[in-house]
């Protein structure tokens, strides 16, 4: 009785691979696909969903100096995506090759600047004096000091040059129609940073508050002998103030004067969220 129970184990053991095998080998694969051929993004770079396909791919990218190619199993769709780190701006194709099945896939790969675009949404003058007169003396007068104007658009463009595009409205800033190019920098002097947009006419120097600028810190990485290129990690939709302080222009006829200043109040957006004009891109090629 006890040498049967241990055939009929070993039998039954034998019995349960089989029928996984089977099973198995009655799987039908997935063919590899994915949504499109074509793709275009940013240096910041992005991931390519895989629309299906078997979990095990070679991926091979044509020139690794334009872009280099990651498989992540958890991202994008159930059957994972692939993620494209730009090293700079240019074309590439991806081959994907499905190892189980043997399936290949090209995807052509475009990579353009990143575009960071701050609209304004406000402006105030403030002056901390303790004579009311004074005090509105003096805000009607930093009115006329005022170096943006509602509803201006703001494109930064995360390359090389540190080129700036200045656009009257959000409709204009669709359509690439720009009024002023120039460029943008960060600077850093004794701890406190310095925000500068530079044109042909003028150029305007922003202090960053550190109270209340801190966040946006992390859209810039500033490298001294690289000067100022745009972060990958940028909150979305926020509003962030810029100023500038007239102080010292006031003390002599205000010597009780504590602060002078406009508050420039803006939208930042997301650079992967910003739909670049087809005429900045052409620009920029």
């Amino acid at each position: 009785m006890k040498v049967n129970f241990y055939v009929l184990s070993v039998f039954a053991i034998i019995f349960m691979f089989a029928s996984c095998g089977k099973d198995d080998a009655e799987k039908t694969p997935y063919d590899l696909s994915f949504a499109r051929t074509k793709y275009d993004m940013t240096t910041r770079g992005n991931s390519v969903p895989i629309m299906s396909g078997n979990g095990d791919y070679e991926i091979i990218s044509s020139d690794e100096n334009t872009i280099t190619v990651t498989y992540d199993p958890f991202g994008g769709s159930d059957f994972g995506s692939i993620y494209v780190k730009p090293q700079k701006t240019g074309k590439a194709d991806i081959t994907v090759t499905d190892k189980l099945t043997g399936q290949s896939e090209k995807l052509n790969i475009t990579i353009h600047n990143a575009y960071l675009s701050l609209s304004v949404l406000g402006m105030e003058a403030k002056a901390i004096i303790s004579d009311v007169e004074h005090k509105t003396a003096i805000e009607n007068d930093l009115k006329n000091k005022f170096s943006f104007s509602d509803n201006e658009i703001y494109i930064l463009v995360d390359n090389s040059s540190s080129t700036l595009y200045k656009f009257s409205s959000s409709e204009k800033a669709k359509t690439g129609e720009y009024i002023n190019m120039g460029n943008y920098s960060l600077e850093e002097e004794s701890g406190q940073y310095f925000l500068s947009f530079e044109f042909m006419d003028h150029v305007n120097k922003y202090i960053v508050d550190s109270r209340a600028f801190t966040p946006l810190f992390p859209f810039f990485d500033f490298k001294v002998d690289n000067g100022t290129r745009l972060l990958n990690s940028l909150p979305m939709d926020k509003e962030y103030p810029l100023f500038e302080y007239f102080t010292d222009e006031y003390k002599t006829e205000y010597p009780d004067l504590v602060s002078a200043r406009i508050a420039y109040i803006f939208l930042i957006d997301y650079p992967w969220e910003v739909d670049v004009p087809v005429k900045l891109l052409l620009e920029e090629q």
